[in-house]
């Protein structure tokens, strides 16, 4: 049985809040950052070392799993997000967050929740998303590609509202996953997105080296459906 995570704050959204990482101090300021309960998948990202590499340049919502983000440097982040979720309380209330860099905790987006963070530069995130699964998945998911993108300029009501997995899914099938990602990063280098732009919906993917292939695209890992 998972045990509880310590929640340190909740927020206006339903779902989205801070939990506690537990930790070794190796020192003053030193740390060993321990998995998080019921972690199964974990990535580590770094946001580019200049502006241009580390913003973001769209909102990204997840059907198939709840981040679960560490930040673990920077200062003056800033988050905004808006809830999609079909059933949630707060569906389509919008909020933006302000915060430094902390190893020693947490923040829950959960899956549905549109998200856009700014001032990455030179920071390094832990992500340990829990996937989730559902038979009847919403008509906007594609299992190509778990990231559903709307545009900056997007108002707030006027976001998609959708039903996100309802069902965790088992140890094995966190295995099984990241057992795919590491054979497709060995196959495409690029991540491409989908974006929505008014009542359209575009897939992008970069264009640099000649970017992947039609091929390539067909190789995606499947997200969970």
């Amino acid at each position: 049985m998972t045990e509880a995570p310590e929640v340190l704050e909740e927020t206006e959204i339903e779902g989205l809040r801070w939990e506690a990482n537990a930790h070794f101090k190796t020192g003053t300021t030193n740390r060993i950052v321990l998995p998080s309960e019921g972690g199964l998948f974990t990535t580590i990202v770094w946001h580019g070392d200049s502006p241009s590499s580390s913003e973001y340049p769209h909102f990204a919502i997840h059907f198939a799993g709840d981040d679960r983000l560490t930040f673990i440097n920077g200062q003056g982040i800033v988050g905004t997000f808006v809830d999609c979720r079909k059933d949630s309380s707060t569906l389509h209330r919008q909020l933006q967050l302000d915060w430094d860099g902390d190893p020693d905790r947490r923040l829950v987006v959960p899956a549905g929740v549109a998200h856009w963070f700014q001032n990455l530069t030179g920071v390094v995130t832990r992500n340990e998303p829990v996937l989730r699964w559902d038979p009847e998945p919403d008509p906007l998911f594609s299992r190509g590609v778990d990231v559903y993108n709307v545009d900056l300029e997007e108002e707030a009501d006027r976001f998609p509202v959708i039903r996100p997995h309802r069902y965790e899914l088992p140890p094995s099938y966190h295995e099984d996953f990241a057992r795919q990602n590491r054979r497709w990063a060995k196959e495409l280098r690029y991540f491409p997105t989908r974006i929505q732009i008014g009542n359209s919906v575009y897939l992008i993917t970069p264009l640099e080296d000649d970017g992947p292939s039609e091929e390539d695209l067909k190789n995606l890992p499947l997200a969970p459906t």
